[in-house]
């Protein structure tokens, strides 16, 4: 057993007995890890404010092979995106990102790339205040093409061409689109999806997330890019079927104001 370091971002935080807590994190060098911080609670605990969900942290503990939790020696905090704390639409996002992570990744899978996707996310958020709904879905994109289940937006998978009806199917099944002209003989869990979702997708998909809030939707449209992105992601992750800040989401959309799309 060694003491390592590790850059991490807080996704699931627990009680542990009188002053401990156990917690879930996503680290640039191992993947999601679980730790247990010894007298951290409490308003006179060593690390008062630094072990939140959501926080970008750095630590170090002691690391050994094949063990499912690790002890933390020291956190100090890098940043606890303050912005997002101030409104409950972007604590609700970035929760539903931190819990896709926790809930979809294996233990000590390392990922370097979806741990900048989460920063990059968190960040996002954390500074905007428009376009917000579409920083959760360019991640959720990015995820799943991580995942191996990038989906086609951009053509029909039948013809080839691009979808220009205003009414399409998207297979959950082969992740592929089939315009309106195209029998979908071959295509099983197909969903009705309007074409400007598609190419709004489409555009997401291929661009930055930092960019992502630049897109302006209404809110019909954003909210069938949701249905349908939430039915691919848990089509193919596991673990994903019942997500709690999703729940959240589901019951702030009638307080959140347009500016959240």
């Amino acid at each position: 057993m060694s003491l390592t370091k590790a850059s991490a971002i807080v996704l699931h935080s627990r009680k542990q007995g009188e002053t401990s807590k156990i917690l879930q994190l996503y680290s640039l060098e191992y993947g999601r890890i679980s730790v247990m911080v010894k007298g951290s609670r409490g308003l006179k605990g060593k690390y008062w404010g630094t072990l939140e969900p959501l926080n970008h942290i750095a630590i170090i503990f002691y690391h050994k092979q094949n063990r499912d939790l690790y002890f933390v020696s020291q956190a100090d905090l890098i940043d606890r995106f303050p912005g997002i704390h101030k409104q409950l639409g972007k604590l609700t996002l970035a929760s539903i990102a931190c819990e896709i992570v926790n809930r979809g990744e294996e233990k000590e899978h390392e990922n370097r790339r979806l741990y900048y996707y989460l920063l990059q996310t968190l960040t996002a958020l954390n500074v905007h205040e428009s376009g917000l709904r579409n920083f959760l879905r360019a991640f959720i994109l990015k995820y799943l093409a991580l995942s191996g289940f990038t989906p086609n937006f951009g053509v029909c998978s039948i013809c080839g061409k691009a979808p220009i009806n205003t009414s399409c199917r998207f297979s959950l099944d082969k992740g592929a689109v089939i315009c309106a002209t195209c029998e979908p003989d071959a295509f099983i869990h197909c969903v009705d999806i309007h074409a400007p979702v598609l190419h709004f997708l489409h555009r997401l998909s291929i661009n930055e997330i930092k960019s992502a809030g630049i897109r302006t939707v209404n809110r019909e449209l954003g909210d069938e890019a949701d249905r349908l992105l939430f039915l691919y992601l848990k089509y193919h992750i596991e673990h994903l079927d019942q997500m709690k800040s999703l729940d959240y989401l589901e019951k702030l959309k009638v307080l959140m104001t347009d500016s959240s799309d």
